[in-house]
């Protein structure tokens, strides 16, 4: 009978240990992976879902700027680890203050606070990088880089593209401006978008008005990452019949892969 009630008195003792534990457990957390940020940074915010849901619902994260001010939004499938990642990148954010990353997920609601300073830029300028043609020359490769540093560009005929070995010292952005001699993507004579992927993960990019000639490619990147690969369908030097086998490969792979692109939650603009 002692026994009992020993056993009973350490679970009324041990029920209320085990309540808390049980209330610390959030059903949603977010948190950003720094606290502050500039112009042109990368804002990582992270989502943890204590239940994934079986009917597929949507993690949604808005960001609010001061005055509640919505801005950006990215929405998707928590991962089967039950996290979610998203990026913004604070291109075109212009008020300083705190923000808010608010998550919605099977009715709960998280929020993390960061600091925006929307004053300082980097100085970053255009300029010309050269690029072995491959063939008895060079050609200009223009490009403009801020949070990093370019430290190497190079035409890869086998890949029918460029790759880019970059220094990031926090999230940024690479524009390159490409001749459309050299490399191109495209597919029964209509450009098709840039494969591009950074460290072996396929990313979306922006693509802006460059003239005929040229195509200018605007590649969001993150603190760390290094190389850059941009995949078309031509880049000289060609290969004669082995090429065109080559270019239609990767014509298909292209127009395949550009209705899949944006993991990572990147960008979807």
């Amino acid at each position: 009978m002692r026994y009992v009630v020993l056993l009973l008195a350490l679970a009324v003792l041990a029920a209320p240990h085990a309540a808390a534990q049980e209330a610390e457990r959030a059903p949603l957390e977010i948190s950003s992976n720094k606290g502050s940020y500039v112009r042109d940074d990368t804002v990582v915010v992270s989502v943890s879902v204590e239940n994934r849901l079986a009917d597929g619902s949507h993690v949604i994260i808005t960001v609010w700027a001061p005055g509640d001010k919505r801005i950006e939004v990215r929405q998707g499938e928590p991962a089967l680890d039950n996290n979610f990642v998203a990026t913004f990148v604070t291109r075109g954010w212009d008020a300083d203050g705190t923000y808010r990353a608010v998550a919605n997920y099977g009715g709960y609601t998280a929020e993390a606070e960061f600091e925006y300073t929307a004053g300082r830029e980097d100085p970053a300028t255009w300029a010309n990088y050269e690029v072995d043609n491959g063939i008895d020359g060079t050609f200009d490769v223009r490009y403009e880089i801020r949070g990093g540093s370019l430290t190497s560009l190079v035409l890869v005929p086998e890949n029918l593209g460029l790759v880019a070995e970059i220094e990031a010292d926090r999230g940024g952005s690479l524009r390159l401006e490409i001749p459309n001699e050299y490399v191109r993507s495209e597919e029964n004579g209509r450009e098709i978008p840039y494969i591009v992927v950074i460290d072996g993960t396929d990313i979306d990019v922006v693509e802006e008005d460059a003239g005929p000639d040229h195509r200018r490619i605007v590649i969001d990147f993150l603190e760390g990452e290094s190389r850059i690969e941009v995949i078309g369908t031509f880049a000289v030097p060609e290969f004669g019949a082995a090429a065109a086998l080559v270019m239609a490969a990767g014509g298909a792979a292209a127009a395949g892969l550009s209705a899949r692109l944006g993991p990572r939650g990147r960008t979807f603009r």
